[in-house]
């Protein structure tokens, strides 16, 4: 049996996360634990493949040289 899904939406800085769950009442985590998990694996997944970097905001950082 499929249960309906639960959408949530929160706004950090100018990024809206949608996240949408489908609870299962027999699972071997807890949401905070799953939540976790998602987002360690999305960070390493970002930082292996160079996604995450030094942000371009046309303007040099503090105390460069140029």
């Amino acid at each position: 049996m499929q249960n309906a899904a639960i959408t949530l939406r929160k706004r950090i800085g100018s990024t809206v996360y949608i996240i949408k769950l489908y609870v299962k009442n027999d699972a071997a985590e807890t949401m905070d634990e799953k939540i976790m998990r998602l987002i360690k694996n999305d960070l390493n997944y970002s930082s292996k493949n160079d996604i995450i970097g030094i942000p371009q905001t046309g303007r040099l950082p503090e105390r460069s040289s140029s």
